[in-house]
């Protein structure tokens, strides 16, 4: 654990966790989290500023002297789980994205400058890094050049997470005319064009970015930023597979309260040994992902930059396989009336889906955790 991360013990943990509950069962239940979803903005600016201050969910891994809670990966997870379970909309994986960035590949000064206003909330921000094809930016889509002494960005990013709404972005962008290392930059994003993309999951909201002689501050010394961004992609992969953990968690529960009370044939379905057999599944792999990701977000144990992204890929692949099983099983155990669009389950689907794709695939993160294992996966020929 960093010297700048706060101890919290299980208790205080497990007390955060019931009065987060408590909120957002209060705040953003089923129909706050549908009238959201139609919005262009997504969620209700109200309860972010609220869970922002009383939670310090917008700086939970900000250093307390720049104003954030200084909590550690273990309490950022339990956050992500305890949002997941309600499919909150809200900017916390965007913005705690850009924070870690800034962490990890600032300044000092520069810490001292950006952080306080984002961790206190009273600004948002996210990453943009992704071009309209679903590529990296270092592949050309956002190009960096120096212009009366400052620097200026052209180009479009795509797919940024809350980027119709974040007030400022960090961006990875390469030198224009040159196959030199991407720099980072942070862009104050208020008068930028940008449009809201179609998604399938409605709850989290994707946007395409436009940037024209754009001024942009450098943000670091300059070094090589594939380092300082593996290191955040690890963590956002395994905040991901934390909140997609809190759905499957959902889901296991949704299933089990109707699996109660739905009765056929003159028995409640719960009782039929299929039904038992869908849920017995569900519950292993949500407590095989749960598991892992508590393991992988324990204080020290990701130290290693190589062991933290062998565990997030883990994360990752364990988050997805009990999402996908429990949102589908969940459907199926509702029968008719999970496929309605006035159903809950198929919010849960549709997340699923949409989580499986972001940060990585499960098969890319199979492949990954072989390649860092030494493991091959080539066929031998004969």
């Amino acid at each position: 654990m960093s010297a700048a991360e706060v101890a919290v013990s299980a208790e205080e943990r497990a007390e955060m966790r019931a009065t987060l509950r408590r909120v957002l069962e209060q705040r953003c239940d089923s129909d706050e989290v549908r009238r959201q979803l139609e919005s262009d903005v997504g969620y209700d600016r109200g309860l972010w500023t609220e869970l922002a201050r009383t939670f310090g969910l917008a700086g939970l891994r900000a250093p307390e002297r720049h104003g954030g809670a200084g909590f550690t990966m273990a309490e950022t997870a339990m956050v992500a789980e305890e949002l997941g379970r309600t499919l909150y909309g809200g900017p916390f994986l965007s913005h705690t994205l850009a924070i870690e960035t800034i962490l990890e590949a600032g300044t000092d000064e520069q810490h001292a400058t950006l952080l306080p206003d984002l961790a206190g909330g009273e600004r948002t921000a996210a990453l943009a890094m992704t071009s309209p094809e679903g590529d990296a930016t270092e592949d050309g889509s956002v190009r960096w050049r120096g212009q009366d002494g400052g620097v200026r960005l052209d180009g479009v990013a795509s797919y940024v997470i809350d980027g119709h709404t974040a007030e400022q972005l960090v961006v990875a962008a390469a030198p224009a005319g040159s196959a030199e290392t991407p720099r980072l930059f942070v862009v104050d994003a208020t008068h930028l064009e940008r449009r809201l993309l179609p998604t399938m999951d409605p709850t989290r909201k994707l946007a395409e970015i436009h940037f024209a002689a754009t001024p942009a501050s450098p943000l670091g010394d300059g070094h090589d930023t594939r380092s300082p961004l593996a290191a955040v992609l690890d963590r956002a992969t395994l905040i991901l597979a934390a909140e997609m953990l809190g759905g499957a968690s959902r889901c296991l529960e949704m299933a089990v309260d109707y699996a109660k009370v739905r009765r056929q044939f003159g028995r409640t379905i719960g009782s039929f040994q299929a039904i038992k057999h869908k849920l017995a599944d569900m519950l292993i792999a949500v407590e095989s992902a749960r598991s892992v990701i508590e393991h992988a977000a324990t204080p020290g144990v990701g130290d290693d930059p190589e062991e933290a992204a062998y565990l997030a890929s883990l994360a990752k692949v364990a988050a997805c396989q009990a999402y996908e099983l429990c949102a589908q099983d969940n459907i199926q155990i509702h029968g008719g009336i999970g496929f309605t669009w006035e159903h809950d389950a198929h919010l849960h689907l549709r997340r699923a889906s949409s989580g499986r794709i972001l940060l990585g695939t499960p098969e890319q993160h199979r492949e990954r955790v072989t390649a860092l294992l030494g493991v091959s996966t080539a066929k031998e020929q004969p």
